[in-house]
């Protein structure tokens, strides 16, 4: 599958959390539309375009992780409406624990990786 369709999810107001796996390229207009009670989202680094609507009314949706750096977050066409997936966090996919700030006391910007089972990620934070 490369890509999502048109209202492929539209109104399903019970999914909670989303997985777009490698090999989607594009998410299509209205594919998540009032998705109401979507609070994560997982974005492979393969995804080139998300289309107008894609994530309108997704109020829940707090978190998407992408599993690519800022910069080729940067470079996905994310059409017009979709302010709740670009108001969450994003967090970049990290392996390896990220680099500290300057002063040290957290990490210079918002990363995750996955936890020993491969499926659930896992926000770095700083441990003391």
């Amino acid at each position: 599958m490369t890509s999502i369709g048109t209202k492929a999810f539209y109104y399903c107001r019970s999914l909670t959390s989303v997985v777009i796996s490698d090999g989607v390229e594009s998410i299509g207009e209205d594919a998540f539309y009032y998705c109401s009670a979507l609070t994560s989202v997982t974005i492979d680094s393969g995804v080139k375009s998300i289309g107008d609507s894609a994530f309108l009314n997704c109020r829940a949706l707090t978190t998407v992780f992408y599993k690519g750096a800022a910069a080729e977050w940067d470079e996905i066409s994310i059409e017009s409406y979709n302010n709740s997936l670009t108001n969450a966090t994003i967090y970049y996919y990290s392996e390896t624990e990220p680099e500290l700030s300057e002063d040290g006391s957290a990490y210079d910007g918002n990363y995750w990786h996955y936890d020993t089972d491969g499926e659930t990620p896992i926000i770095w934070t700083k441990q003391d």
